[in-house]
């Protein structure tokens, strides 16, 4: 580190940053922000606000557009509140716009849930802080001539429309998202199988893809006879031009100024050295906005080159490769074996790097992703030279072009067609777990020993063959403990789903069991919501998911993951599907029974009185009764959950009538899921007094339009001394036990 001073700086500044969040000291934040948030947080109406559109992208449902230097006018009052994310289905306007426009202002939240998406934290990475859902506008200016950031837009806009019409949707849409940045063409089938095979990086503009189009930008301008100082200063500049076209991505910012510095150390004759070009292009991203560090994508690829850089020169001198090459000459077949052999040398090198880092935000790894990136990845090169020129000619001569594309098209297609055949295959997709800070450290430390170990070692120091035994194979275990699933202990878990209800139970050996999963104010809440928290728990297979009934806010996200299962989109199986007995007749309810029979789940009708066990965890069946006669919401499975000191009571949206019903059979339970989100005809002062609560959890968002929860179950909560908190302003609500105490602890503190 003495020889790379930019290393030093770079970690520091990393450091600093990180200690500054910790304290809650934010920088660059507009200064009417807090004041703004604090104001119209809870305000469920519309806001006027103004600014200038500075960038508009494509999304699956229309545009999206930044607004800065933004104002937002809230009775008499204004705001500054920096830039804010414009959403419109239908409106397209020109990039250099003034506009005033109204509609429904959200600010970005931290994620809700374990292994939720962090949305304040990503869009503080690109100096967005609030969104707006436009419901009408005013064209205050137009600029009198285009600005580059509207040629730009315009460019990305017209190729991926080439794309797609010459190539179709789906091969068209990945080829814009691998040149232009534009995933809006990318539907979750396609994700899937990018991401089950491992390649789900070619699906953005990557360093991969910089280095791709600087080497042949270059090489190029070379043969064309131009001298090699212009020629370096044009690709440099064009280079960083196309980073700054294509959305100034982490990765290909840092690629860009990697390039940059290449070619001004060959200029100046100068030594390159990697880490420290490395560090440069990290200190000009943290300068343009330090809180990009919390992004995947410039975690990954610095983690990556940096794993370039310290690992492939070793693997290069363990298995002499140099001398390899030169042995193979002309002979195709050693010249094969020497590409497949430095191409799994280059895997190896950046995913030991950010095995971590991949872990820590998806919870799953792709099992398959050696032999995919090893013999899919080289493609990726002839994709984008021959996809960007063919995208040119189409422009001017779209028979041509249609021919030049062919080639393209029909790598990505067996790109995509491996990832859709790997994610049939059983195990194709290893779920771990959330790692934890432990584990992560305990995996680089163990990494960093074993370096320098195998340096030591190739340095002929003869004591180093002693020292192997005793250091490598506890290296190993420290390395590989971030694979291992670690089981769960008992926890009920009530996950924030909005206008909704989820609650995910597990016992002590890791079987696990969901009640009820569906939102109406969460779109797709079985892949946004529930999945990620079953993959940051390690949970590869649910035992049994339980139905209290019909409604939609209680079963489409439950619907989403069985479709997910039985189409092999995630790696997650249900084993059973428990409901009332009256929703196997209803004829509403068929499509759902056929989507869990297709997932391979076993499909089961519950009443009062039955009984599931599972490792000392006891569920009874409270509700509904055949002779009731109750269905959809009074029918609703009532669900009585005991583990040693803890008991739960979960009552879907029972209301009075069906409450009255079962208060004879009620015994005190410790946590109350309140009925129907907390409606004023549910959770009754009887029922209350029946069940005697020590604590009650209300599923609601914060602000309701149903009016969840109502002030008079509140009331009634207040009257009966119970406390009570809502997942939609403390997040997902976790209980545990430890030495017969039930832990509560919210996601949001």
């Amino acid at each position: 580190m003495e020889k790379r001073p930019l290393c030093l700086v770079f970690f520091g500044l990393i450091i600093l940053i990180v200690i500054l969040d910790l304290s809650g000291i934010v920088i660059g934040v507009p200064p009417d922000l807090k004041e703004a948030e604090k104001t119209l947080k809870n305000y469920d109406g519309g806001c006027m606000v103004s600014g200038v559109l500075s960038d508009r992208s494509k999304t699956e449902k229309g545009y999206s557009y930044h607004l800065k230097d933004a104002v937002i006018t809230h009775r008499k009052r204004t705001f500054h509140i920096g830039c804010v994310r414009i959403n419109s289905t239908s409106h397209k306007f020109k990039v250099g716009s003034e506009i005033r426009a109204y509609g429904r202002l959200a600010f970005y939240e931290r994620a809700s849930n374990p292994g939720g998406f962090d949305a304040k934290k990503y869009y503080m990475g690109e100096n967005v802080y609030s969104s707006l859902n436009l419901r009408s506008f005013t064209v205050l200016k137009e600029p009198a001539y285009y600005l580059p950031a509207e040629i730009g837009a315009k460019v990305r806009e017209d190729l991926s429309e080439t794309f797609i019409s010459v190539m179709g949707e789906k091969a068209g849409g990945i080829l814009s998202a691998m040149i232009i940045g534009d995933r809006s063409g990318i539907d979750e089938e396609t994700r899937i199988n990018y991401s089950v095979s491992g390649l789900s990086h070619l699906l953005a503009i990557s360093g991969l893809h910089i280095g791709i189009f600087g080497a042949a930008l270059l090489s190029l301008l070379l043969i064309i006879g131009m001298p090699r100082l212009p020629a370096s200063l044009l690709s440099s500049f064009l280079l960083i031009l196309y980073s700054v076209f294509s959305g100034g991505r982490e990765s290909t910012v840092r690629a860009a100024v990697m390039f940059t510095a290449g070619a001004a150390a060959v200029l100046l004759r100068k030594s390159y050295d990697t880490l420290s070009a490395l560090s440069l292009s990290g200190i000009v991203l943290i300068l343009i906005n330090p809180y990009r560090i919390y992004r995947v994508g410039f975690q990954l690829s610095f983690a990556a080159v940096a794993g370039l850089a310290v690992l492939y020169p070793q693997f290069k001198k363990a298995f002499r490769t140099n001398a390899d090459r030169k042995k193979a000459g002309m002979n195709p077949i050693r010249r094969v074996k020497t590409m497949i052999q430095e191409g799994a040398m280059v895997w190896q090198s950046e995913n030991a790097a950010t095995i971590p880092i991949v872990l820590w935000n998806y919870s799953e790894i792709p099992v398959f992703q050696a032999a995919a990136n090893i013999l899919l990845v080289p493609l990726t090169e002839i994709i984008l030279l021959l996809g960007i020129a063919g995208g040119a000619v189409s422009v001017v001569y779209p028979a041509a072009g249609r021919l030049g594309l062919f080639v393209p098209a029909f790598l990505i297609r067996i790109q995509e067609g491996a990832g859709a055949f790997l994610r049939w295959i059983p195990g194709a997709v290893w779920i771990t777990g959330f790692p934890g800070i432990f584990r992560v450290l305990l995996y680089y430390s163990g990494l960093f020993i074993l370096i320098a170990v195998w340096i030591r070692t190739r340095s002929g120091d003869k004591n180093q063959a002693k020292l192997k035994p005793a250091v490598v194979i506890p290296d190993f275990l420290m390395i590989f403990m971030i694979f291992i699933r670690v089981p769960n202990s008992f926890e009920v878990t009530a996950l924030d789903v909005g206008q909704g209800d989820c609650a995910a139970l597990t016992a002590e050996n890791g079987s696990a069991f969901l009640i009820d999963g569906g939102s109406s104010s969460i779109r797709n809440a079985g892949s946004n919501v529930i999945l990620p928290y079953l993959k940051n728990k390690g949970i590869g297979s649910l035992e049994g998911i339980f139905i209290s009934h019909d409604d939609a806010d209680h079963v489409n996200g439950i619907e989403q993951l069985l479709a997910m299962s039985s189409q092999n989109l995630t790696a997650i199986q249900v084993k059973r599907v428990f409901m009332p007995f009256w929703m196997l007749e209803d004829e509403s309810c068929a499509e759902l029974i056929g989507i869990a029979e297709s997932a391979g789940a076993e499909v089961i009708g519950l009443k009062a009185g039955d009984r599931i066990s599972s490792s000392g965890m006891e569920i009874e069946v409270l509700s509904p009764d055949p002779e009731a006669g109750f269905t959809g919401n009074e029918g609703s499975l009532v669900l009585g959950v005991r583990y040693r000191s803890f008991s739960g009571l979960f009552t879907g949206d029972l209301g009075g009538e069906a409450e009255d019903q079962i208060l004879e059979n009620l015994d005190h339970y410790s946590i109350l899921k309140a009925g129907h989100h907390g409606s004023a005809n549910s959770t009754s002062s009887e029922f209350l007094a029946a069940v005697k609560p020590d604590f009650c959890i209300i599923s609601a968002p914060r602000i309701s339009s149903y009016g969840h929860p109502s002030p008079e179950m509140l009331d009634r909560l207040e009257q009966a001394q119970v406390p009570w908190l809502q997942t939609g302003i403390s997040g997902a609500l976790s209980f545990t036990v430890r030495r017969d105490r039930i832990i509560i602890r919210p996601y949001k503190v």
